[in-house]
């Protein structure tokens, strides 16, 4: 793939300077989290050759050797459901895998690569819920703490459920029924400190001066697991919108997008950390005040940790401490992530000695100290391997194609970090 750098120069700058990610700017959410985008610049580069030889860049900072570092299993708190089309993921903080499906249950084995139709009923055809693995209608699923929650979709409600791998047995937690000539569907968002945050759409036919017409109507709640109560969310108000991020029993970090009362069309964004209490809420760090810049990347928060650019620093806010801590200073950081208990940021400029700009990436672990800079598989115009969501031992990501067209694959972090793209392989499909 490498092979693609001097080709198709005009499409390589869009790519770029929507820096790392190579998409566009959508509006964040919880559900599908934003992808990268990136400022536009007064001057473009340009991306020739050089026609003359050019002095190899001396990066003061260590490039990754040949031992990899330290690796962790993903956080047990504020975890993100994962979606590919109508599949469901649910990546284990307790196994080496994840599990995925969307009506039967399946594992995908992170230390052999390997997937099973959890099901062990000899001669099961696995299409209906005589079998072990069967699911339903499954609208969402996650692991949580070890346990194996799902949504799903029923003839007399939406249900929240929890199955067994093991045993293949299904406990429904709670349903919430249909309402009268209408359907209801739930799915989760995420989950933590024992609460999960649900998403509820429903349409109902209602009558409008004698004519039956479709209602659709949409909300989000906290769903608390110990008491089974629920706290609908209701923090939106006018001129701005809102979306949480991550959140503990006292409170919800979100981002804000905020209208502009001078400048119409205009928005400025925050980081906002809401009381679960009373719904009031302090800023965080604000785009007006601070620089602040939030992640354009999935990757944007790790267990009660996010990372936070503003100006040229880059912090670690803490849930629940309510801490900023600086993690390191650098010019012309692009973008930025969290996964694997490290910070990952992506610095684009043009060093001296130069023609063309660079893009290098670094990794620094949650603490701070010195970076380290990854190989990147000789990419310098793009991040060649974009991590989506992560397992105990391996990432889950994007690498473009030679027609810049996005295809996830599987990676070992180990092979990640030393640079061996040689063997990533196809995410499993059902």
């Amino acid at each position: 793939m490498k092979l693609r750098k001097w080709l198709c120069l005009a499409l390589s700058l869009v790519l770029i300077l929507g820096v790392l990610s190579g998409c566009k700017n959508d509006t964040p959410d919880n559900t599908e989290p934003p992808v990268n985008t990136e400022p536009s610049e007064t001057t473009e580069p340009t991306f020739a050759p050089p026609t003359e030889p050019t002095t190899e860049y001396q990066d003061p900072y260590p490039t990754q050797p040949e031992e990899p570092p330290q690796s962790y299993a993903p956080p047990e708190e504020n975890r993100l459901v994962q979606r590919e089309n109508e599949m469901q993921m649910a990546p284990s903080s307790v196994r080496d895998g994840y599990y995925y499906g969307s009506q039967v249950l399946m594992f995908y084995d992170g230390a052999t690569g390997e997937t099973q139709v959890l099901c062990q009923k000899p001669g099961c055809t696995h299409e209906d819920s005589s079998c072990e693995a069967w699911l339903g209608e499954t609208t969402s699923m996650i692991e949580y703490h070890g346990v194996l929650y799902f949504t799903r979709t029923e003839d007399t409600g939406a249900q929240l459920c929890t199955k067994d791998p093991e045993t293949g047995e299904i406990q429904v937690i709670t349903q919430w029924d249909h309402p009268q000539k209408g359907k209801l569907e739930c799915s989760i968002e995420e989950a933590s400190h024992n609460l999960l945050l649900v998403r509820f759409s429903q349409t109902q036919l209602v009558d409008k001066n004698g004519l039956a017409q479709e209602e659709s109507l949409s909300w989000k709640a906290l769903y608390d697991l110990d008491t089974h109560a629920e706290k609908k969310i209701s923090w939106e108000e006018e001129g701005t919108s809102l979306w949480i991020l991550m959140f503990n029993r006292d409170s919800a970090l979100t981002t804000a997008l905020i209208d502009d009362p001078q400048t119409p069309g205009k928005q400025q964004e925050e980081l906002r950390l809401y009381s679960l209490e009373d719904d009031s809420y302090t800023v965080i760090s604000s785009q007006e005040k601070d620089g602040f810049r939030r992640s354009m990347d999935p990757c944007s928060f790790y267990g009660n940790q996010m990372a936070i650019l503003e100006g040229d620093t880059l912090y670690v806010y803490d849930l629940n401490t309510q801490e900023k801590r600086e993690i390191i200073t650098m010019g012309s950081i692009r973008n930025y992530w969290i996964a694997d208990g490290k910070v990952f940021f992506a610095v684009k400029d043009t060093p001296l000695g130069q023609s063309s700009p660079l893009l290098r990436l670094y990794y620094v672990d949650l603490e701070g100290g010195t970076p380290t800079r990854l190989k990147n598989s000789g990419e310098t115009l793009s991040v060649y391997f974009r991590i989506l969501w992560e397992g105990t031992s391996f990432f889950v990501g994007e690498v473009l194609d030679d027609n810049f067209l996005p295809h996830q694959y599987i990676i070992s972090k180990a092979d990640y970090y030393t640079d061996n793209f040689a063997i990533i392989h196809a995410q499993p499909q059902e």
